[in-house]
Formats: C-alpha cells, structure tokens, sequence
C-alpha cells in the first residue's frame, strides 16, 4: 500500500471516530463485547499507553535492557570437593575430614564457593510481567497492529505508529527470552504481595517500575476494571488502518469506551464537589452532566481534532 493510500484512510478512520463519538446514536457498551475481542482491546490500551510508570513501552524496551546488564541475585555460599586441584578458599576442617574419610587420599580438597543464585522474588515478577506482555502483544490484531495510537491534543504527542511500538516491544522480548540467566527463574502462577514488596525495596529501582505495571497489568485483566482501561483511553486511542468490517468495530467499540470513561469521570468530580462542598451549600445537580453538555465539554478538543484531520 503506497502513502498516498495510507493518509487518505487514517483520515478517514479519524473522521469516522471523530463522527461517532459525537453521534447521538447508542454506542456498544464494554460489557458486550465477546472475550475474545475485550482481551484484545485490554492488551492494546495496555500496551499502547504512554504514561510514565506505566508505559510498557518504555517498560520493554528501556527498562528491561536496563535490568538484564544488572539483575538481581543472591550469593549462595557453598563447600565444593575437588581432587588434585583448588578453586576457592580451602575449608581446612572440612578438607581434613574428606582425605581421611575412607582410604587416605592427600590430594583432595574441600573449598568454598559462592553459586549465584538468580531465581529471586523480584525477578520472578519480571518474567511474569515480560510472559504476560508476550500474550498481549500476540492478541493485537492486524488491524491495529498497523494503525495508529492517538494521543490528546494537550500531550503533544500527536499520533504514532502503532507497528514501529509494537515491533521495538517484540523484539525487546526475544532478547529477554534468549538471556540465559533468567531460564532458572521460576515462572510464577500469580504475583503475591511478597513479589511486589521485594521488587520495591529492591537497590535497583527499576524493578519499582515493574511492580507498577504490574498494577497497571492487574487492574486492566485480572480485575476485570473496565474504568481502568477507559482511563487510558482518555490518554491513548489505538484505531485501526482502515475502514474494514472489522476495522468498523474497533472505531465503534473505541467511541464507546471513551464516552464511558467520560461518563465515569463526571461522575467522579460530582462525587468530589459534592464531599467537599457538603458545608457549602452547593448542589451535586450543577455537577450532572448529560450527554449533550458531556459533548460540549469536549467540544473545543475535538474541535481541534478534526481541525488537524482537515489539514491533513
């Protein structure tokens, strides 16, 4: 497919988007999708977020590099028998008893050693983020694999390509795969507080980094917290290449959760003006938000969204 191509539909697609989310019609809700799809967009929101501390992006590719030039491990002592030869410090006592154990052998020596031991709490919980992060880079369909992630007018960030993200992250994976160091470290079932809290005490503060995408991870799959996903999609929105049938889903399905997410965000700040006001005398009703006025609000970025689409 030639630019030319390429540009006419990703204005397209926007456009759609930009039309349907603000279109009066019902927009398919996050609790009608099929699993299989939902598993989908919960790894693409999740792997396609650009928030510090829970980028996984930036977790892959920057992070992890970091952590495999200096992972964590424990130094095990340990006593080692050798014949004819010494490596280590000599444990006289323990070499004395082994030359006069059975048949008198002057050549035999029991020394000390310290055997690295990599199968930590703190890199359990790497292999099991980089494992689950495999899964949700190989549920992304095509259609968004070579689409784009937007991001709001206030980041600056415009739009990325959301193959190049997505490749740098498989390929940062193959590489952990390969490291030798890590295939003695047990692949946990589920992480435990004890992971978590070893991981954050850690003297290498980038294991802190993957305790938090941890619960970045746990809020978007394993609570099955829809409003934590619809908070990314305030900040990032994947949308496919073009306007195929399945390409139509994901527009529609996007729309929809980020109206939800801003649903959910009115909601929010009524129940805070309401907490903090309660002395004050100020109505909750003033904070009520419904669809039209939710439309207006974001008016002006959307504006402005398709402002950019038009000088495209």
């Amino acid at each position: 497919m030639d630019l030319a191509t390429m540009a006419d539909n990703e204005i397209k697609v926007l456009r759609r988007f930009v039309g349907r989310l603000m279109s009066p019609g019902r927009i398919p809700v996050w609790e009608q999708v099929d699993t299989e799809t939902r598993f989908a967009m919960r790894s693409a929101y999740f792997l396609l977020n650009h928030d510090p501390g829970y980028d996984a992006e930036s977790f892959v590719t920057v992070t992890l590099e970091r952590l495999l030039q200096r992972i964590s491990r424990v130094n095990e002592p340990m006593q080692v028998e050798y014949q004819g030869q010494v490596r280590g410090r000599i444990i006289w006592p323990a070499t004395f008893k082994a030359r006069y154990r059975e048949d008198y052998d002057p050549s035999r020596y029991v020394c000390r050693q310290v055997r690295r031991e990599y199968d930590t709490p703190e890199n359990q919980l790497l292999k099991f983020m980089v494992e689950r992060i495999y899964e949700s880079l190989s549920a992304i369909p095509e259609v968004i694999r070579n689409g784009f992630s937007y991001f709001p007018v206030s980041a600056g960030a415009g739009s990325l390509p959301a193959a190049d993200r997505i490749g740098r992250m498989e390929s940062s994976v193959r590489n952990f795969h390969k490291h030798s160091r890590l295939r003695a470290v047990t692949l946990p079932a589920n992480i435990t507080e004890f992971h978590l809290l070893k991981a954050k005490m850690s003297p290498v503060e980038d294991y802190g980094e993957a305790a938090d995408l941890y619960q970045s991870y746990s809020r978007c799959f394993l609570r099955s917290d829809w409003r934590h996903t619809a908070r990314i999609a305030r900040r990032v929105l994947p949308l496919p290449a073009d306007l195929t049938t399945e390409g139509e889903t994901w527009i529609e399905l996007g729309a929809g959760l980020l109206l939800q997410a801003l649903h959910h965000f009115t909601r929010e700040v009524a129940e805070r003006a309401s907490d903090h006001n309660a002395g004050h005398r100020v109505e909750v009703s003033r904070f009520t938000v419904d669809d039209d006025q939710l439309r207006a609000m974001h008016d002006r970025d959307l504006r402005q969204f398709g402002r950019r689409v038009d000088d495209q």
